[in-house]
């Protein structure tokens, strides 16, 4: 991966917003409906499924102002208290409530492309000018600010100081090679990363479009992390000392154009873009259609896969997937015309 591959990279988060959020449902929006009669979609089906079959909208949120003005939210984080939005456009850090109402902006930074609260109560921001930043709520605490040798994407919390930092290592940017790990384990106390790993494999006829650019995302719950990069078609699992304990693959075959008349196979539309966790273990994949990899309001598709870790819903043309909270996933409201403003569901099936 050059330069100008980064640059690939940049340009598409500089039209969506990284996001680190924390959300709570009121009590009257979080009735339980009860598990669907069937469900819709199986592995051998071959269909992606429809929304309406899939998801009941529980509730809507607007956020005010700032930041959530733009369009282009990747995808946001859950901690139970409140949103941290990056903005890497408006180089800024927003602070929202519960309710959607702007508490703070925090400025200063060159491009802020992800912020997580961290388990100990402070915010950390990656920044793709090769910084992690560490900010206390209390405005007037100097923040601390580290210099690594990745060009991060995100900045997961481990506990014990140990962050896991998903991104390139900036040596690799230089020239052509071995492809670089994806996932480094950072600890703060020592100032060293401790392991780099996740190589991911990459399907052969997608070589030409991931050298534009390419990046990876993980989840972590408990001692294991999730990961999935752009252009491979699996789910992998680690523990986070960086052993592999496996993978899964994605139904992916569901979301691919028929061959054309003369029988020659098409390229898949999708991109992986981001994978969450649920409540009750579920598994929730984000992807995204190559032919619009520009536009953030772009077409997305979904995977979901059960605790069992068999794919159980596969969906195509749904909105931007903007946060994940508990068993409640929030998505772009794209009929009307308020940026900024979600819309709250539940799977019809209990987890």
């Amino acid at each position: 991966m050059d330069c100008r591959a980064l640059e690939g990279v940049v340009k598409r988060l500089r039209t969506q917003w990284a996001v680190a959020a924390c959300v709570a449902c009121a009590a009257s929006a979080c009735r339980d409906s009860g598990p669907a009669s069937s469900w819709p979609f199986s592995p051998e089906a071959g269909k992606p499924a429809a929304f309406a079959d899939v998801f009941e909208i529980v509730d809507t949120l607007a956020l005010e102002g700032g930041a959530a003005g733009n369009a282009g939210v990747l995808f946001a984080r859950f901690d139970g208290r409140c949103f941290t939005v990056a903005a890497p456009e408006a180089r800024q850090v927003s602070v929202y409530a519960m309710d959607g109402s702007l508490v703070a902006d925090r400025r200063g930074f060159v491009e802020p492309v992800s912020a997580r609260p961290t388990q100990d109560g402070l915010l950390l921001v990656a920044d793709m000018s090769r910084r992690l930043i560490l900010m206390a709520e209390d405005a007037a605490t100097e923040p601390e600010v580290t210099t690594i040798r990745v060009v991060p994407f995100d900045a997961l919390d481990l506990g014990d100081q140990r962050y896991l930092v998903t991104g390139v290592p900036f040596a690799s940017l230089a020239g052509a090679g071995t492809r670089p790990p994806y996932l480094h384990v950072w600890n703060a106390m020592s100032k060293t990363f401790e392991r780099s790993f996740f190589s991911p494999p990459r399907l052969a006829h997608l070589d030409d479009v991931a050298s534009k650019g390419e990046w990876a995302s993980a989840a972590v719950r408990g001692d294991t992390i999730w990961a999935v990069s752009q252009f491979s078609d699996s789910i992998f699992v680690f523990g986070t000392d960086g052993s592999r304990i496996g993978s899964a693959p994605l139904p992916l075959a569901a979301l691919e154009e028929p061959e054309t008349p003369d029988g020659a196979a098409t390229a898949p539309l999708w991109s992986v873009d981001a994978v969450h966790l649920l409540a009750g273990g579920r598994i929730v994949v984000q992807l995204g259609d190559q032919a619009a990899m520009d536009d953030p309001n772009e077409t997305r598709y979904l995977v979901i896969v059960g605790v069992e870790g068999v794919a159980r819903a596969v969906l195509a043309g749904t909105s931007v997937l903007r946060v994940v909270a508990g068993d409640v996933l929030y998505f772009e409201d794209l009929s009307g015309s308020e940026a900024g403003r979600w819309v709250a569901t539940r799977l019809r099936e209990n987890p």
